[in-house]
């Protein structure tokens, strides 16, 4: 398992944060009102998303959100995450980010969630972004990998789950799907059959696993760990 340290510049972030694309970092972590999705929907008009945050931030965060339905598509991806994603020009302090996957010793994410939302529209996810440059922004990302703690009816994950894996995971009965020509990258996801919301997920095993098949090589850099709930 990882940790990340606490910097000793880190002050109170503890709030609630309700615009598009707010960000704050605190004790090694950043969270991101992450709306990628929104397309001519207003905020505060046509939906809200917000993100509470405590002084014990990571812990405590809660997620809120109300969009309208059948958009068509993910509208969101509030988050919390440790590195730096593809997108950003800096990543969170201390991070054991990036790092190959044939370097990694162990990589054990564990969780302890709670939803009050119904099952459907949303699903609760950790993402881990793979690129062949840690330092060359989406134009580098070769792999997306999910692992889906909760899914309802909707949405679905991209590709087909009709493939070789074989992988031994804590929690629930779960399946593997795949697209390997997802925009320019090839993307997987665990996805748990039924709620997996407080235990651990051993992504080594995962990423060790998606490298017997062929599916990475293993000099892929891992990039950062993020977990939130992609809402349709």
């Amino acid at each position: 398992a990882f940790s990340c340290k606490k910097s000793s510049e880190d002050i109170s972030i503890a709030g609630k944060y309700c615009e598009d694309w707010d960000t704050k970092d605190s004790n090694g972590y950043r969270f991101s009102n992450n709306v990628w999705g929104k397309g001519s929907y207003q905020n505060g008009v046509d939906y809200t998303a917000c993100i509470t945050v405590t002084d014990a931030f990571p812990s405590e965060t809660k997620i809120e959100w109300n969009w309208p339905l059948n958009n068509g598509g993910v509208r969101s991806y509030q988050e919390i995450y440790v590195g730096r994603k593809p997108w950003d020009s800096k990543g969170t302090e201390n991070s054991p980010f990036p790092i190959k996957i044939n370097n990694l010793k162990e990589f054990k994410v564990e969780f302890d969630l709670d939803r009050s939302y119904s099952s459907n529209g949303y699903n609760i996810a950790l993402e881990t972004w793979l690129a062949n440059d840690p330092d060359g922004g989406q134009s580098a990302i070769t792999h997306e990998v999910m692992i889906w703690l909760h899914k309802g009816s909707d949405p679905s994950p991209a590709g087909g789950n009709g493939n070789s894996a074989n992988l031994v995971l804590s929690g629930p009965s779960h399946q593997v799907w795949r697209n390997a020509n997802h925009n320019s990258w090839d993307y997987t996801a665990v996805v748990y059959d039924s709620d997996y919301l407080a235990g651990t997920v051993d992504m080594k095993l995962v990423l060790n696993e998606w490298k017997r098949l062929g599916w990475v090589s293993g000099e892929e850099y891992i990039l950062d760990l993020e977990l939130g709930a992609e809402v349709v």
